[in-house]
């Protein structure tokens, strides 16, 4: 009974791959890339105006985010290992 269920799942799941990093087209980021401390654990990064932080695609449209406050770029807890606080480097 499990191996039916198993191969059912596998095959149904199977649809929800996604393509592999390395088939993935190359973009490329360019600009100033400002982030400023506001508290611990809390940033604010500021575009630049003169040269502004801007990710291009491989077809050519461009992402530039906005002023935005961030925590820094902590591991979430779901990856993080047991035991290990999220916001401290692996």
């Amino acid at each position: 009974m499990r191996l039916p269920v198993l191969l059912l799942l596998v095959t149904a799941l199977s649809g929800c791959a996604t393509p592999l990093y390395r088939e993935t087209p190359q973009g490329n980021f360019t600009g100033a890339l400002d982030v400023r401390w506001v508290k611990n654990d809390y940033f604010l990064f500021l575009p630049d105006k003169d040269d502004p932080f801007t990710f291009k695609r491989s077809n050519g449209t461009a992402i530039r985010p906005g002023p935005m406050y961030t925590d820094g770029g902590s591991i979430p807890m779901f990856p993080a290992p047991p035991g290990k606080d999220k916001r401290t480097p692996l």
